[in-house]
């Protein structure tokens, strides 16, 4: 009877038999109890934390630990992450520390650590950051459009190409690419007479030209000439001057021939 009694007092202390859920229960129970207990006296290995330290930090400030039981980033997060646990991209526009820097203006979207315009530029705008307007007779989105004839070369417009300056002499429109027909014409007009004196002038140069040449190469040809005459001029005075002398040897004997036949007989020819 004592010991009915105290099977009935125990009975009510505990409960005799437990089902299998109930076990497993039980001892899921106690292992996150110990897990708890041996993060609060035992840290985890760098960038893990939480039970069996089973999970990864994340982008903390510094490659430190973040906090080995409930992950926090002591320090901050790195530049371009943001949120308790420091696994939070900036949002679009932001970037840097703490997310706190804007992209520019004129930036479609920017990387959230640098800040640079990695998806392009609006309309008109260059550079890494989109901050340099386009310029060197370009206008548009990349700048990849070419500025009209702008009066006096004077950059456009770097968003829309607009000449403000007004349009060079032939050119008309807000983009001075409009070809003025009137000018044109005028245009044309002057230069087809322009090309005609600076034929007519070109021929006449031509002419003189060829006349000096013609001019050189004759007197050339006549000095030439003069040369080769004196020269077969001193070749034959020698035999002139020989058949002169024997002419005149001749010319002599006969004078003296015709008065000896015209003179009286002496009369000492006659004594010899």
């Amino acid at each position: 009877m004592a010991d009915q009694i105290t099977d009935e007092k125990r009975g009510k202390k505990r409960k005799a038999n437990w089902t299998q859920d109930e076990c497993l229960m039980l001892v899921t129970m106690v292992n996150e109890k110990k897990n708890i207990l041996r993060s609060k006296f035992i840290e985890c290995e760098v960038s893990l934390y939480g039970d069996n330290c089973s999970k990864s930090c994340g982008h903390c400030l510094r490659p430190e630990q973040c906090d080995n039981i409930n992950g926090t980033c002591k320090n901050g997060c790195k530049s371009g992450f943001q949120g308790t646990f420091c696994n939070e991209t900036c949002m679009m526009g932001t970037f840097g520390k703490h997310c706190r820097e804007l992209c520019n203006v004129n930036c479609k979207g920017c990387d959230t650590i640098t800040g640079i315009c990695d998806s392009g530029c609006y309309t008109g705008w260059k550079g890494s950051h989109c901050s340099e307007e386009c310029d060197s007779g370009r206008f548009g989105a990349a700048c990849g459009l070419k500025c009209g004839n702008c009066l006096d070369g004077i950059q456009c417009d770097h968003v829309n190409g607009s000449c403000f300056s007004g349009c060079n002499e032939g050119f008309r429109g807000p983009l001075c690419k409009e070809v003025d027909n009137q000018v044109q014409e005028e245009e044309t007009g002057n230069n087809w007479e322009t090309m005609f004196y600076g034929v007519l002038g070109a021929f006449c140069v031509i002419l003189v030209l060829v006349g000096v040449l013609v001019f050189a190469l004759y007197t050339i040809w006549k000095r030439h000439r003069n040369i080769i005459k004196k020269y077969r001029a001193s070749d034959s005075s020698p035999k002139k001057e020989k058949v002169t002398e024997d002419h005149g040897n001749e010319n002599v004997n006969s004078e003296y021939q015709e008065l000896g036949e015209l003179s009286p007989s002496s009369p000492y020819d006659s004594i010899h």
